[in-house]
């Protein structure tokens, strides 16, 4: 199923990055995404447009609209971040939401870097009344957060691995997030490498 990569949710017309994942039945999301959205700007301003702007001044743009908490993430991606004012469209209640790393993202260890250099940031977007998160990885507990930022540094390590992350809310309510699924490939010699294939 193609989906919207960022959110995990169905691709909405605006929606530039998509992705194809398997569901298992039951599993597949049912919603559109409301991450990218096409917002109407104000070219003299680079505000959002208003009834003062002339159709002449107007222009649609399409952005990637996070809540506030996710801005400076989206910025540091380098991705095209809204004026301030943009807002979710049907989102009344902040999901939980793992920024990073990206989905199928395949990382290489250096051979010429300290192993325990080599880390990647994990990083969530949670609900405003988040009391505790939680990080997993293949299905071990990796870390537990009770204050933001809820952010981690994990040492790479080969193989196939798959993270995500549940929160508690200040009622006790449970969310899970979407799972990422990653490859961290070991240092394999040129000479040792093989002809075909991804070296593990």
């Amino acid at each position: 199923m193609e989906i919207c990569a960022i959110s995990g949710l169905l691709p909405s017309p605006d929606c530039p990055q998509r992705a194809w994942e398997w569901f298992l039945e039951g599993t597949a999301p049912t919603e559109q995404d409301t991450f990218w959205q096409a917002l109407e700007i104000d070219k003299r301003t680079e505000q959002l447009a208003d009834e003062n702007t002339p159709p002449e001044h107007r222009e649609r743009r399409v952005y990637l609209v996070l809540p506030s908490e996710a801005r400076l993430w989206a910025a540091r991606q380098g991705l095209p971040v809204p004026p301030l004012g943009a807002h979710l469209m049907g989102q009344a209640e902040l999901p939980l939401q793992l920024m990073s790393p990206d989905p199928y993202t395949v990382f290489q260890l250096s051979p010429s870097l300290p192993l325990e250099t080599q880390r990647i940031r994990l990083e969530v977007v949670t609900p405003p009344d988040t009391a505790r998160l939680t990080y997993w990885l293949d299905g071990v507990e990796l870390a537990t957060f009770t204050q933001a930022p809820f952010e981690l540094w994990w040492p790479l390590e080969p193989g196939e691995h798959e993270l995500s992350a549940v929160a508690e809310l200040a009622s006790g309510a449970l969310l899970e997030s979407q799972t990422i699924p990653f490859r961290v490939n070991s240092w394999v010699p040129p000479g040792e490498r093989p002809v075909r294939g991804d070296a593990e």
